[in-house]
């Protein structure tokens, strides 16, 4: 990573910093993630509670709410899990203003500013060591997913202390990123569009990872609008 590449982080972090001290939640997305609808509206509706206990709540969504100051993409392939240390991805997550959000946030402009890494590596490995519990939801678990969830809920910590959400690798997948696992999902992401005909689903966003380039940027945007730009849960 060049000198340039790692300044555009620090520069990232600092103006994130301004805006949740004053107040404000952020919702942030990088320019080559191609989102589909809507982040923070639910794909589907329920009859019951819009609580997320009970997998009442789809996880097809954003949530924004008081329960988690950091909710991220995955940097995962389906099937697998997020585990404590591993990397999470920072071209699209939430923020919510709080303590704890000030505070990682401080804490990964610190270590920019000293050089210590790329960003990514930098805000994945702070936030992990941050975190006082966590979701996954690409936990298939929907029992274990309920009860950590409440864990967050009711979890006795300080203010600094970050609660975080883990997104769903089949509603918020990346690109991939050329690897021998990956190199096949290089033009729809790492969920394959047979998951989605199958389980009559759509992705709510797809982050073109795994390739640089302007050209090879939009070359994936067009193929996900082509794959998806008109999936519903009625036709996928």
């Amino acid at each position: 990573k060049s000198d340039e590449f790692l300044k555009i982080g620090l520069a990232k972090f600092s103006a994130l910093k301004s805006i949740i001290e004053a107040g404000y939640s952020v919702l942030f997305s990088e320019i080559d993630v191609c989102e589909l609808r809507d982040p923070e509206h639910c794909e589907m509706t329920t009859t019951t509670s819009q609580s997320h206990h009970k997998g009442q709540k789809q996880r097809g969504c954003i949530y924004a709410t008081a329960e988690f100051d950091l909710e991220i993409q995955p940097n995962i392939l389906p099937g697998e899990l997020s585990v404590p240390g591993s990397e999470i991805n920072i071209g699209f997550f939430y923020l919510r203003s709080s303590v704890a959000a000030i505070s990682l946030l401080d804490a990964v402009r610190e270590c920019l500013t000293k050089n210590c890494g790329w960003d990514q590596e930098v805000f994945s490995s702070i936030a992990w060591k941050k975190q006082c519990c966590y979701v996954d939801d690409n936990d298939a678990d929907d029992k274990a997913h309920d009860e950590s969830t409440f864990a967050c809920d009711k979890a006795e910590a300080t203010e600094e202390c970050l609660q975080m959400r883990i997104l769903s690798v089949n509603y918020f997948p990346t690109g991939g990123n050329g690897g021998l696992r990956r190199r096949k999902f290089r033009q729809f992401g790492v969920v394959p569009p047979e998951y989605y005909a199958k389980t009559k689903t759509c992705p709510v966003l797809v982050h073109c990872t795994g390739r640089s380039g302007q050209q090879s940027k939009l070359n994936c945007m067009e193929n996900v609008q082509r794959l998806y730009g008109n999936c519903s849960s009625d036709n996928a």
